[in-house]
């Protein structure tokens, strides 16, 4: 009985009053669920995973993304999703260089073919 006071009081004092949000890592994987689990999951979850990725490649691909502040510590904060507390970022778009085509018959050899 003690020391489920004492874990409790624990986990009382890790969490922030201001927003009712913790400060430590997850207790368990089933913690944060933002699709839920089973049958009755969400029917757009694929869809969601497939245009998140989608948009971070080419958020990647056409920016450069730095740190305003590389010394900074970043804090992590729980409300419905998980996100980082202030993470200040500069973008500034890449550099596009145009592609020259490339012209192959489906006859000739991968070696005869040239940019």
């Amino acid at each position: 009985r003690i020391s489920e006071i004492a874990e409790e009081s624990r986990e009382e004092a890790a969490t922030n009053p201001a927003t009712g949000t913790s400060r430590g890592p997850l207790k368990s994987p089933f913690q944060y669920m933002p699709f839920s689990l089973g049958p009755r999951n969400c029917i757009g979850q694929r869809f969601a995973m497939t245009e998140a990725s989608i948009i971070l490649a080419r958020l990647v691909r056409d920016w450069d993304v730095t740190l305003v502040d590389r010394a900074a510590t970043v804090q992590r904060v729980e409300l419905l999703t998980v996100r980082p507390d202030r993470l200040l970022c500069k973008l500034q778009p890449r550099q596009v260089y145009p592609l020259s085509p490339v012209r192959c018959g489906a006859r000739e050899s991968a070696a005869a073919c040239s940019p």
